[in-house]
């Protein structure tokens, strides 16, 4: 229900959250979670992974891919304008 949701919550809202599933067992290694915050094209990026998965690279994959989707299909800023 959650996976479903979370494209309309995007649209409409300010967080996007993605689950990491270990492929092997099924399970939900972690979720990573872009939040849009103040002014156009700021946000942040977050990520917390199940103790049975950490340290295996689940959450550097996970920003991998994440990361240059911000960039590229979201139009958030790789650098904030300075502010007068």
């Amino acid at each position: 229900r959650a996976a479903a949701r979370a494209g309309l919550e995007w649209l409409v809202g300010t967080v996007a959250s993605i689950a990491m599933v270990d492929v092997a067992s099924r399970r939900l290694a972690g979720v990573v979670t872009l939040r849009k915050a103040g002014p156009p094209q700021v946000g942040g990026l977050g990520y917390v992974v199940h103790p049975d998965f950490r340290g295996k690279g689940y959450a550097a994959r996970a920003l991998r891919l994440r990361v240059p989707w911000a960039f590229e299909e979201d139009d958030f800023a790789r650098r904030l304008p300075l502010l007068m």
